[in-house]
């Protein structure tokens, strides 16, 4: 009884999270739909393939500094002044411009080489997300910033809701006024749009009244070196998310990427929710491990998988039964991709039934454990998106997307349940260290 007045208290602090991300997920969902009633399967096709590069390109230029902004402007919220919490924003977003910068004249050296090696031209949208990275990862520092000085609010809305918004209206505004779209100007625009807000942003916060040598050459400090590990997370985690995109260009053309894309971006509205439960339920496991509470701990991951499978069993079950109509939204060509769509939302099955395992590992200082499963999933989904995209084309694609997601999972489900019931092996416990409560 008192475990479900406890889920019921919960249940309510999560739906205002909730309702708040709700808002940007389903603008972003809705610059989809628009594009692809703009110009079918091929132009959605072409935009989700900039988008993927530009988060991509972004993560790996970025060396983790946007977590590291949130973390050490929340320590320092409220303890100094904003002059020097405006200072250290600045740092940040130098270092993050100028490690962009290297990496976006390697990528360039790298495409120069491709094209006259093969003699072909990667796709315009693609050369779009190059400057459009760099940007993005100063939005990115920015609204980390945000979260860490308690503009939660703020820093939703222009991590989700203000770009996709304007999008949307730039794109009704241009189909009103006749201006023909394609796959390379709505790149442009986007890319505008995102160079706009974190200019303006970083404007008014008095950031851009510093020298430009001073902001884009910061001198090397120990943010960098403490930045890696994080770093390394994140962009394995981002890789799993994206792997299909990083291959389906080899199987398919851009229509068939943006029907993938279609259904592709109907199951991200169920994992931004568990994205979001593991926001919740992420620092509570980590204040239960720190007082050695592990009943307290065990109870936070057992309610964590409740809410999780609560939470997207309704969305499964809508897909599963009106899967076609929810496509037919994007459009009629787009009913053809039921069938990724449920094998998509299997892989989303399994991460829901087996809960948050990844963040108890992280959370109790097993991130090395987590990392390494993230890292083998990664390996071993490469080779199955190269095989099954081979024999099957798309469909195949979604078969290895969601064979990768649901090892990834289930692993980090066994070693979570290992840990917590004591029975880790000694190369484990070892790790583990302060892990003193487990019996």
């Amino acid at each position: 009884m008192l475990e479900i007045k406890g889920l019921l208290r919960i249940a309510g602090s999560l739906s205002g999270m909730v309702l708040v991300r709700l808002v940007g997920v389903l603008l972003t969902f809705a610059v989809g739909i628009t594009i692809a009633r703009l110009g079918g399967p091929a132009m959605l096709g072409a935009f989700q393939l900039y988008n993927t590069w530009m988060v991509t390109l972004a993560e790996v230029g970025g060396m983790g500094l946007p977590t590291v902004a949130l973390r050490e402007v929340s320590k320092q919220h409220n303890r100094t002044s904003w002059r020097n919490t405006r200072d250290f924003i600045a740092k940040i977003v130098g270092m993050g411009v100028s490690g962009m910068l290297l990496v976006s004249l390697l990528i360039v050296a790298l495409i120069a080489l491709f094209s006259f090696l093969s003699a072909d031209r990667l796709p315009v949208h693609i050369l779009i997300a190059i400057p459009a990275s760099i940007s993005f990862l100063a939005l990115r520092i920015h609204v980390e910033s945000l979260k860490g000085q308690g503009k939660r609010i703020q820093a939703v809305i222009k991590e989700s809701a203000l770009v996709p918004l304007v999008l949307i209206l730039l794109l009704v505004a241009g189909e009103t006024w006749g201006v023909t779209w394609s796959g390379k100007n709505i790149a442009i625009v986007h890319a505008f749009i995102i160079s706009a807000l974190v200019f303006g942003s970083l404007f008014l916060m008095g950031i851009l009244k510093r020298s430009l040598k001073e902001l884009s050459l910061p001198k090397p400090t120990l943010i960098a070196q403490d930045s890696r590990s994080l770093w390394l997370g994140s962009l394995i985690n981002l890789s799993l998310l994206y792997l299909p995109f990083y291959f389906l260009p080899w199987y398919s053309d851009e229509s068939g990427t943006g029907i993938f894309s279609a259904a592709y971006r109907l199951v991200m509205i169920a994992v931004t929710l568990l994205i979001v439960i593991a926001a919740w339920f992420g620092p509570r496991m980590a204040r239960a491990y720190a007082n050695n509470d592990h009943q307290g701990l065990k109870m936070e991951i057992r309610q964590a998988r409740w809410f999780s499978v609560l939470g997207y069993l309704p969305f499964f079950l809508l897909c599963w039964f009106f899967g076609d109509h929810l496509l037919a939204m994007f459009g009629e060509a787009f009913r053809g991709s039921t069938d990724i769509l449920l094998i998509l939302c299997l892989g989303q099955l399994v991460n829901a039934l087996t809960g948050l395992p990844g963040l108890h590992l992280n959370m109790v200082g097993l991130s090395r454990i987590e990392t390494t499963i993230s890292v083998t999933s990664l390996a071993i989904g490469a080779l199955l998106h190269l095989i099954l995209g081979s024999l099957w084309g798309s469909l195949g694609i979604a078969v290895a997307f969601t064979l990768t997601v649901s090892l990834k999972n289930i692993t980090s489900f066994a070693a979570s349940r290992l840990v917590l019931s004591g029975k880790a092996n000694k190369a484990i416990s070892k790790h583990m260290n302060s892990y003193s409560y487990i019996r």
